[in-house]
Parts: C-alpha cells; structure tokens; sequence
C-alpha cells in the first residue's frame, strides 16, 4: 500500500513523491538501463571499443592522472577522438534518465520505509549529486576533445569529476542498500508482531 504524502517543504520535491510508484521508477529504470546498453552495444560506444582494442575509458576508472588522460586521448587519433567526442555527445543523455529513475526509486524506498521525517525524505534528491558530477565530466571531456592539442585545466579538472562521479554511484548503492534492509527489516518485525497478537 502506498505511503500518504508528506509536506517536505518543497513543492518540487512533494510532486516527486506523489509519482513515486512501482511502475513509476521501474518503468523509469527500465528506459534508463536500456539507452545505456542500446548505445553502449549498438552506438559509437562498439567502435569506440573496436577502435580502442577493448581498454578502458578513463571516465569509467578512478584514480587515473591528468598525464593518463592526455596520453589515452592521443593514442586515439584523429579518428579515435572523434568516436570518443560522438560518444560523450551521446552519453549526456544517460544520466539525465539514470538520475531520474534514481531519484524516483529512492522516493519510493523512502516512503515503503514508513518514516514522515523531512530531512529523510529530501535524501531523495541525493543521486542529483551523481547526475551533476557525470554531466560535468561529460560537458568537460567533450570541451577538451574539441580543444586538443590545446593545454588545458581541464586534465586535471576530468580525473577529479570522474573520482566524485564513482564515489556518488558507490554512495548511492550503499544508500540502496540501507534503505532495503530498513524495510525488510521493519517487514520482519510488522509480521512478528502480528503472529505475537495471534
């Protein structure tokens, strides 16, 4: 059964909750999961992948160094660069729909936990901080792309919107996490508490 609508204060934020259901953010999961992997396996991404003999991008691995990024970014090409620009040009659109699947999702965990706290119930924006650092990323390889051979702040500015991008997504999964066992937990307890009164 659906959770009553609470006041957090913010309008925005309570027509969040009003849509958060389970078709809601499954369906919004589902279009989100299947543009990443329709333009990972069909998109610039295959060639890109082809082009590059299946290395890694260093938007998908923390920790690498502004010297990393500028030598995977010449051993492309002219070619290869390209590809990595379509491919970044593209990728702007994923976390815009990833974000919002998981904001609505965490709306919903939030409210199958039964808890009317506000401050709870404004976690619900926390994937934006995801959505903000992975459109940055984006924004900033597709600026340095346009830009190379040119030197730019922006080599050491990428590496560090990747490592906040990945720790956000690891926050976020943990965040996940916590909420579920919350409510298996409160689940456990609410049927224990019924077979007591039997």
């Amino acid at each position: 059964m659906r959770q009553p609508a609470v006041d957090t204060g913010n309008p925005i934020l309570d027509r969040i909750y009003r849509a958060a259901t389970c078709w809601s953010a499954g369906t919004a999961m589902g279009i989100a999961l299947l543009v990443f992997f329709g333009l990972d396996r069909f998109g610039p991404y295959a060639k890109l992948r082809a082009h590059t003999a299946g290395a890694n991008l260093p938007e998908a691995r923390p920790g690498y160094t502004a010297d990393e990024l500028v030598s995977f970014i010449g051993d492309l090409g002219e070619a290869g660069r390209g590809l990595y620009l379509r491919c970044q040009l593209w990728d702007l659109i994923v976390p815009v729909l990833l974000g919002a699947a998981l904001v609505l999702l965490f709306a919903l965990l939030i409210q199958k936990t039964g808890s009317t706290t506000k401050w709870l119930r404004r976690l619900a924006l926390v994937p934006l901080v995801y959505v903000v650092t992975d459109l940055a990323e984006d924004i900033a390889l597709i600026l340095f792309l346009r830009t190379y051979p040119a030197e730019s702040m922006l080599t050491y500015v990428i590496p560090l919107l990747t490592t906040v991008k990945l720790i956000a997504l690891g926050g976020l999964l943990l965040g996940f996490l916590a909420l579920v066992a919350v409510i298996v937990c409160k689940s456990g307890i609410g049927q224990h508490t019924e077979g007591s009164a039997h």
